[in-house]
This record gives structure tokens, C-alpha cells and sequence, in this order.
């Protein structure tokens, strides 16, 4: 049932036709996702609270699941365009392109390039003010993430955090600060490298028993390779000195002595 009331397990004997709210609540790709109608309408141009379960139905549920569907996140409302005049993401990331990536003659102009032409397709229209708070940069993380690894997610958000930072030390500044903080917006290099680590040890696990069997002989011709240092003590530098006293050590402890 994808809207319903959560208040009867709560002990209201009154559910479902109580004043209580009603709610989404529905899985979409092994998550499940729940959210008070009332709050998604409102985001969306409602006028008053949903207080009929047809409504929320008819009108309501087919937009939350065609977000959910789409890849955003319902939870965050949707984005309203810039002002007439006012500077938008895609005209300031152009402005990072053409005033620093191009002239800077970076070896990965064309890889930034590509980000930010996802970037604009996402936050284009908006006015560029919207960069200094985390809710369109997250939601961009969310949408971009499908289809998408997770290294292809960092390096775009490294793009555009390197552009915030060009952009809030232009004279004069286009942006006031950066949403990229411990409290904000981060970029989870840490579970990059846990996938990285986690398919290479799956990689190893897959390998079939004959594999791993025919590296043994070249790990051991390896092995014999190395230079290890026979017992006996043989020098390893024959111009040095020796000392009498480390030899006699050696001799006593090389053969055991029998006294009586």
C-alpha cells in the first residue's frame, strides 16, 4: 500500500479515519522510502493540507513515484529557476571554463569539461547563490549517482568544489562561501577506495583452484631469487673488517659445547 497511516500501530483506534496524516510508503529498489503527503504537496504548489486518501492517490502518488522513478529524492523539493538577469550555475561554470580551466592549459580539460556539462544539466538553471547551500548539491549527488560510479561521482563533485573556490576569490566574489564542509557536502573518498579494496578481494576469491596453482612454481623461482645470506655468516661486504670478538661469538654459539 503505497499511501496509508502509520498512527494505528501507535494506538489509535480511530485509523484510518482519523485526523491524522497520511503518508507514502512504498519500496523502490530495495529501499524503502516513506513521507508525509501533506509535506510533499505543499513543496509542490498544494495550497492546503491532503486530508482525503483519493487525493493523495489520484493526484499525488503518481508524482512521487515519477521522482522516486527519475532518480531524485522526494524528500528534497524541486528547483525553481533563476531570476531574469540574475547569474545562473551554468552561465558561472562557464565562466570557470573559459577564465581558468582554458587558460591554466590543464591536462584534463576535457575530462572538466565533461563534469561540468553534467553539472549544468542538473543545476544549470539555477541561480548561482544556490551553490553556497548543500540541498541542490546533494540532490545533484543523489541523481547523478545512478548509472554512475562512485569515483565518477567524487570527480564531479571535485569540479565543482574547485569552482565554488575560484569563484568565491574573483574581485568581485561571485560566491560568499562553499558548501563543501564537514557539515555539508562531502566527497566519500574513503568508500571509493573500500569498493576499489572490496572487488579486488573478490577478484581473488573468483579465480578458479588452477590459477592460483600455476603462480606457485614463479613464486617460487622468485623466492630463489633473493639473496639471503647462507648460515655460516658469509660477509656481505668482504672489504670490511672483521671482528675476532663477533666471530668467536659465532663459533660459540654455532656449536654447542660440552663441558664435564
Amino acid at each position: 500500500m503505497a499511501v496509508r497511516k502509520i498512527c494505528k500501530p501507535k494506538g489509535c483506534r480511530g485509523s484510518p479515519r482519523c485526523d491524522h496524516p497520511w503518508w507514502f510508503d512504498v519500496m523502490h529498489e530495495g529501499k524503502r522510502w516513506r513521507m508525509r503527503v501533506d509535506e510533499f504537496a505543499i513543496a509542490r504548489g498544494a495550497t492546503e493540507p491532503v486530508t482525503s486518501k483519493q487525493a493523495a492517490e489520484r493526484v499525488w502518488e503518481p508524482k512521487f513515484l515519477g521522482e522516486l522513478m527519475a532518480g531524485r529524492d522526494p524528500h528534497i523539493p524541486p528547483t525553481k529557476p533563476a531570476p531574469a538577469g540574475e547569474l545562473t550555475v551554468s552561465e558561472f561554470l562557464d565562466r570557470y571554463y573559459t577564465n581558468y580551466v582554458e587558460p591554466e592549459s590543464l591536462k584534463s580539460a576535457q575530462t572538466v569539461k565533461g563534469h561540468l556539462k553534467a553539472l549544468k544539466a542538473s543545476l544549470g538553471e539555477l541561480p548561482v547563490v544556490a551553490l553556497e547551500k548543500p540541498g541542490e548539491i546533494v540532490r545533484f549527488k543523489a541523481t547523478y549517482r545512478h548509472g554512475h560510479e562512485v569515483a565518477t561521482v567524487n570527480r564531479a563533485l571535485g569540479v565543482l568544489r574547485a569552482a565554488i573556490n575560484w569563484g568565491r576569490f574573483q574581485d568581485p566574489p561571485l560566491l560568499s562561501t562553499t558548501p563543501f564542509h564537514r557539515f555539508g557536502v562531502s566527497i566519500k573518498a574513503r568508500e571509493e577506495t573500500k569498493r576499489a579494496r572490496d572487488e579486488a578481494r573478490g577478484a581473488r576469491r573468483s579465480r578458479r583452484p588452477g590459477e592460483a596453482a600455476a603462480d606457485r612454481p614463479a613464486l617460487a623461482r622468485s623466492a630463489s631469487r633473493r639473496r639471503l645470506p647462507p648460515p655460516g655468516g658469509r660477509r656481505r661486504y668482504p672489504d670490511h673488517p672483521v671482528d675476532a670478538r663477533s666471530l668467536r661469538h659465532q663459533d660459540d654459539t654455532a656449536v654447542p659445547q660440552h663441558h664435564g
